[in-house]
């Protein structure tokens, strides 16, 4: 008896089932071509004339104005005027001369000496040197995992990269921080690895359980140096700005907050659960409960992923890149559906556990559906804010949301969850 042929709808699942419709050539081609284009994007910007341009085309109108003018105001001795609200606000207007747009400035005083440097230069020029230096960390982390350049120059092709290097934003360099970390816990290197975890903490909101997963793992040394590099650059931020910098910081809190509750940025701009719910109508005190249910949730998958197995030694462990991508995809993600506060280019963070999870499966195979699932999130996080703005629907929660799933999913269906135990190294 002649057998039937497949419908179309049977050859569409199975190929959306296999992802073979992405391979690696398409993936080469299409990463390559973004990247080239990222790049004449920010020459473009910088160099000619364009809409994000101040009228007398001194000035970017770009999130990156607060950092470029917290740090010239910094550099004339001026700390405590970034963290004075509406005065940093009618500031930037006064510089720029665009009356309509404004940033303002919620980061700790140690992110003040991240982009101290920047402030010697015309604010083009420092916008385009910060976001040189952002995509040559993601690309050295992409070398140092794949082990050869043209992935790791793919990997600034994330649609999120675009969006992070538009507004003059850090996701780049805490996705090069966290991959840093990652690979530096992969390969026992657990000092290092803390020192890029602590380099991270002018970003506390996605790193908060950071130090959970650190302690469910048992990676003392790692939780030790990211503790003392986080008060180091506490203590330089303090010789450097004074007491009354972080006193003006920590002042400014319920502002951050109020901006939150209220919407003053736009509920559809950010990734959390939180969000969203307000965005659907939810009551802050609704919002808020099942913000913190999530987060409950989340701590729990990591302390079942994280946890070091029975027959593991304290300091002895190794993981594979399977092991890795699992932990990755809880910690990272999970850190984007852990914190309320969030923005869309908070999303170029997920290419750590991304990246960890196509190494993976290159290696010991995809599961099924996986490749067409990490295709749909890499394309949809360039559009969830105008998709949310658009049509009143918060898709943004579901992209780390569904990582951590891939993650918890791949965990808990491998046929060994076994470390490979080497002596002990030095760091």
């Amino acid at each position: 008896m002649r057998e039937s042929k497949p419908t179309m709808g049977q050859m569409l699942i199975e190929q959306l089932k296999s992802g073979d419709w992405l391979n690696a050539e398409r993936v080469r081609i299409a990463g390559s071509f973004a990247f080239i284009a990222y790049i004449g994007l920010l020459v473009f910007v910088v160099f000619f004339p364009n809409g994000f341009k101040s009228a007398n085309g001194q000035y970017l109108i770009l999130d990156f104005n607060s950092f470029w003018t917290a740090a010239k105001l910094a550099l004339a001795g001026d700390s405590l005027t970034p963290y004075s609200g509406q005065p940093f606000l009618e500031l930037q207007k006064e510089w720029t001369g665009f009356q309509d747009t404004s940033f303002a400035f919620f980061y700790p005083p140690t992110w003040l000496v991240y982009v101290l440097p920047f402030g010697h230069f015309s604010q083009p020029i420092a916008y385009f040197l910060f976001n040189l230096i952002g995509f040559g960390l993601v690309i050295f982390f992409g070398r140092a995992l794949f082990k050869n350049w043209k992935s790791a120059f793919i990997l600034c092709a994330f649609p999120a990269a675009m969006n992070c290097m538009l507004h003059g934003q850090n996701g780049l360099l805490s996705a090069a921080l966290l991959g840093g970390a990652m690979l530096c816990l992969q390969h026992r290197r657990f000092v290092l690895a803390g020192i890029f975890i602590g380099l991270l903490s002018y970003k506390p909101q996605l790193g908060l359980i950071i130090p959970l997963a650190l302690l469910f793992a048992r990676h003392w040394h790692t939780f030790l140096s990211a503790a003392v590099t986080t008060i180091a650059i506490a203590v330089v931020s303090l010789l450097i700005f004074g007491l009354e910098t972080w006193i003006a910081f920590f002042e400014q809190l319920p502002i951050a907050s109020y901006v939150l509750r209220n919407g003053i940025v736009n509920w559809e701009k950010m990734v959390s659960v939180y969000a969203a719910l307000r965005v659907l109508g939810l009551s802050d005190s609704w919002a808020s409960a099942i913000q913190i249910l999530v987060s409950l949730a989340i701590v729990l998958l990591l302390f079942q992923i994280w946890r070091p197995k029975p027959h593991h030694t304290q300091q002895s462990q190794a993981y594979t890149d399977k092991e890795m991508a699992n932990r990755s995809a809880i910690l990272i993600a999970g850190g984007l559906v852990f914190t309320p506060f969030a923005l869309a280019y908070d999303f170029m963070i997920l290419i750590v556990p991304i990246a960890y999870l196509v190494k993976s499966g290159v290696e010991e195979g995809f599961q099924p559906y996986e490749k067409t699932i990490l295709a749909i999130i890499v394309l949809l996080s360039a559009i969830t804010s105008r998709f949310a703005l658009t049509t009143g629907i918060p898709i943004a929660p579901l992209l780390p949301l569904a990582i951590v799933g891939l993650g918890a999913y791949r965990h808990w269906t491998s046929t060994s969850h076994k470390t490979i135990d080497l002596p002990q190294e030095t760091n």
